[in-house]
């Protein structure tokens, strides 16, 4: 027999991956109100039938303002999703409707990134972090994950 081919195979199938999914702009989108709500049902759909392979979701959140209304928004909307999936919207398609009534939706634990905080002085930074924390937390119907705030800058090449 052919050891090798075994072995292959099984480090394939051991592999693990991990696949970064970026939804439309909720919060910084110059579009329509009906193409906003075409993203928001399309989100929803996505969120809905990736359940079993969504292990984390991945809030951005600009450390330059910290939470606006649109995350706060998105946070509602996620905890709707995934505490009742009878939560339906008159303009939502019929395929749409109906797949929703059937599922389930379990939501993942939702962890907050800060962006761009080279943008922002330490002594604010230290400061932001703390009040989105606590708004984060506030916003949760669930008990707040334990996951820890990430900071990141693309420019300063900081996470």
């Amino acid at each position: 027999s052919d050891d090798s081919t075994t072995d292959d195979n099984s480090r394939e199938s051991s592999k693990m991956s991990l696949v970064l999914i970026d939804l439309p702009g909720y919060g910084f989108a110059y579009t329509s109100e009906e193409k906003a709500e075409n993203w928001l049902n399309l989100m929803n759909y996505f969120l809905i039938n990736r359940e079993k392979s969504l292990k984390r979701i991945l809030l951005l959140i600009d450390a330059r303002h910290g939470f606006k209304k649109a995350d706060f928004d998105f946070l509602s909307n996620l905890q709707k999703l995934g505490g009742s999936s009878n939560n339906l919207k008159n303009n939502e398609s019929s395929i749409f409707k109906a797949q929703k009534m059937t599922k389930k939706f379990t939501l993942p634990s939702i962890q907050v990134v800060l962006t761009k905080c080279d943008l922002v002085s330490q002594e604010d930074l230290a400061r932001r972090v703390v009040q989105v924390r606590e708004q984060f937390s506030d916003s949760l119907i669930r008990e707040p994950s334990s996951l820890p705030v990430m900071l990141c800058s693309a420019k300063a090449g900081l996470g």
